[in-house]
């Protein structure tokens, strides 16, 4: 059978593309940092994109409200920035808009590792820091991740 709806790009053969949305996020903690966690597969994936969208754009007035992609390394512990900080007052209502992925972020630093062990998984979560007065709160904020799932 064949499925001409879907059609891997070259360089893409054998890689299977997942997105991945977060939790609907309807409030910010002022003056504070707000962490998403991703649920993230227990498999070796890349990051490939990230993106945000939301119903009603959320309002600072001291300050702004950052959003930042990182992952949690499981091997050392420590974390690395995927992302760079997106300003989400920046938002249109109801369109998506992409996250940028720096040229200085690493190939290591988007790969996601495992190795098949118990507490050996790399995760994604979102930090959200938070200006001094959120005047309006943020209604159906998304995040959408785009793993390659390599194995």
């Amino acid at each position: 059978m064949s499925y001409i709806h879907y059609r891997t790009k070259p360089g893409r053969f054998g890689v299977h593309v997942v997105y991945i949305a977060s939790k609907e996020i309807n409030a910010l903690t002022s003056a504070a940092t707000d962490t998403i966690r991703i649920a993230t597969p227990f498999r070796k994936a890349y990051v490939l994109s990230c993106n945000v969208q939301t119903q009603v754009v959320p309002v600072v007035t001291t300050g702004t409200s950052t959003a930042t992609l990182k992952k949690a390394q499981a091997s050392d512990a420590s974390t690395k920035t995927i992302t760079s900080g997106f300003d989400l007052e920046t938002l249109t209502a109801n369109k998506g808009s992409p996250m940028v992925i720096p040229a200085t972020v690493t190939e290591s630093d988007r790969l996601l590792r495992n190795t098949g062990a118990v507490a050996t998984g790399d995760t994604l979560f979102l930090e959200l820091v938070n200006g001094t007065t959120i005047a309006t709160a943020p209604t159906a904020l998304f995040f959408v991740i785009g793993l390659a799932i390599l194995e």
